[in-house]
C-alpha cells in the first residue's frame, strides 16, 4: 500500500493557494510520485481528496472500476484499476470528512455504512474482506 501527500508540504486549505501555487504544488507532487506509482510490488494506493485522486489517476492512466455512495450527501468512494491489477482507492479528504472513528464504542450506524461502502468498493476490485 502507498499513502502520502500529493502536495509534498503542508499548507492550510487548498483554496488558500493561488493558481500558480496550486500548479507548482501539483507539478512537485507529480515529479515526486511518478516513479513510486510504477513500483512492481505496489498493489494499493489510497488517495484522499479530489486533487490527490486526479493526480494519481493521471499519473497511472487508471480506469474507474467502482463507485459507491459514502452515505455522506453526494460524496462517493471510488476505486480505479491500473497496471497488473493495481488498485487506487479514492476517499474524500479525511480532514473534512470523518470517515473513521478513534473510539469504536462511539461508532454510529451511519459510520458503519460508510466503512461498509469502502469495504464493498475494495471487494468489487478483487480485495477480500
Amino acid at each position: 500500500m502507498l499513502a502520502g501527500a500529493s502536495v509534498p508540504f503542508r499548507c492550510g486549505e487548498w483554496s488558500d493557494l493561488t493558481a500558480r501555487q496550486k500548479e507548482e504544488s501539483l507539478r512537485l507532487g507529480r515529479d515526486f510520485w511518478a516513479e513510486p506509482l510504477r513500483a512492481p510490488a505496489l498493489r494499493l494506493v489510497v488517495a484522499c481528496g479530489r486533487e490527490a485522486e486526479k493526480l494519481v489517476v493521471d499519473l497511472t492512466a487508471a480506469k474507474l472500476a467502482v463507485t459507491e455512495p459514502l452515505h455522506w450527501g453526494t460524496i462517493n468512494v471510488r476505486a480505479y484499476r491500473y497496471t497488473d491489477g493495481k488498485t487506487i482507492l479514492a476517499l474524500p479528504h479525511l480532514s473534512h470528512y470523518k470517515v473513521f472513528v478513534a473510539d469504536a464504542r462511539k461508532i454510529t450506524p451511519k459510520q458503519i455504512k460508510r466503512l461498509d461502502a469502502i469495504r464493498d468498493t475494495l471487494n468489487a476490485c478483487g480485495w477480500s474482506s
